[in-house]
């Protein structure tokens, strides 16, 4: 990751990489408080207030105003709170600027945008054919970026709704046509100068030295990565899931979004590195418990085939074929051996660890491992076999 320190803007897009999740939109701050995306400093501190009256006399529907696509259910008092929060932070407010609905005029007054009014009444339809009415002439290319929000909000709505209940067949349909049109239109923003030149000119009016000219350059450029995380991430929790079928789903949708394979790839790899933590997470912790409590090590063994196995399994249905699982698979068998040369140290415990090696053999992958492994077969058969020079002898030479 590029260093903050020699590289303000760089710096910036990895908190940026990391919101961008299944939750975009619901977690926007302008969508959860009303707000439109020039609200001023004025505005958001008369919500913050609204904040504090309403931590002292309970109720959160009274602090939001009619926006566009107005969430349902509606977000609750620590939403309100972390949004308004997020407005404080100018990286955080211009990443959701980008991702929400910018009026027509700049400097006007957003209530008077009817685009703007026609989504506060989730009038889709209207909204959409202003905006594309005005694309050609948008001297700003905001009305090519408003529709491309517009139909990547509704389809991660829609995303959202089988966690309630399951969507049918027509709402299926819909679903993919607003997935087909947000890519297309997100391809168009990426090419459109108008756009870029006003986010650098927002940029200038939001006058914070955190954010840059070269801020604006450094989204351009990541924005591809932006968009297909978020599918990245809906593959993966479908993964998690058990759902193959849904995971797919999603790597189709990726893979028709018009971005290259790399940048695929890249989304997709990145999305694995929370499951890769976890099996890192557990290897580290693993090895301490054991060396703590020996007699607890093949307990520990277990407990970290089970897990590790399970997310490794993740890994490799996102990414059949890639590396990254098999690199999991090696460095689980390294700390289950030692969890085990640690657990065979104990008497009368080399059949049971001839066991557990017999589970972790199967994720030994190259062939250092896998021979440290073999060895380690072969001490423990004499010793199971072998009392007497099970005596004398200890597994610390494997």
């Amino acid at each position: 990751m590029p260093d903050p320190e020699h590289n303000t803007s760089e710096g910036l897009l990895e908190p940026l990489l990391a919101a961008a999740l299944p939750e975009l939109y619901r977690a926007n701050a302008f969508r959860i408080l009303g707000l439109p995306v020039d609200a001023t400093e004025r505005s958001i501190k008369r919500q913050a207030e609204r904040v504090q009256l309403m931590e002292k006399f309970g109720g959160a529907g009274a602090l939001r105003t009619v926006g566009p696509l107005p969430l349902n259910p509606e977000p609750g008092l620590d939403d309100i709170r972390e949004a308004i929060h997020r407005l404080n932070s100018p990286e955080r407010r211009l990443f959701d600027e980008v991702f929400w609905f910018w009026p027509a005029q700049t400097g006007g007054d957003s209530a008077d945008d009817p685009a703007l009014a026609a989504l506060a009444k989730h009038d889709l339809k209207t909204a959409t054919r202003i905006w594309y009415a005005r694309a050609e002439s948008d001297e700003h290319g905001l009305a090519t970026h408003n529709v491309a929000v517009l139909y990547h909000a509704a389809a991660l709505d829609l995303e959202y709704i089988p966690e309630v209940k399951p969507l049918s067949v027509n709402l299926r349909k819909l679903q993919s046509a607003y997935w087909v049109e947000a890519f297309a239109r997100w391809r168009m923003v990426l090419k459109d100068e108008r756009f870029w030149r006003r986010l650098e000119s927002r940029i200038g009016e939001l006058n914070d030295p955190r954010l840059t000219p070269e801020t604006a350059t450094q989204l351009r450029k990541t924005l591809p990565l932006l968009l297909l995380l978020i599918n990245a991430h809906l593959a993966l929790r479908a993964v998690g899931e058990g759902d193959n079928e849904e995971a797919e789903r999603q790597k189709q949708l990726m893979r028709g979004s018009g971005f290259d394979e790399a940048t695929i790839e890249g989304a997709l790899r990145r999305a694995s590195e929370q499951v890769i933590e976890r099996v890192t997470i557990m290897c580290v912790a693993s090895e301490p418990e054991a060396g703590a409590d020996p007699s607890r090590a093949g307990e520990v063994t277990r407990r970290l085939l089970e897990g590790a196995g399970g997310l490794i399994k993740e890994v490799e249905n996102l990414l059949p074929g890639d590396g990254l699982a098999d690199e999991l698979r090696d460095e689980v068998a390294l700390c289950a051996l030692n969890c085990i040369i640690t657990f065979g140290q104990e008497p009368g415990t080399w059949r049971s660890a001839l066991e557990l090696l017999e589970r972790a053999r199967p994720f030994a992958v190259s062939s250092g491992v896998c021979e440290r492994m073999d060895d380690l077969r072969a001490h423990l058969l004499r010793f199971a076999y072998q009392p007497e020079r099970a005596k004398a002898t200890g597994l610390e030479t494997v």
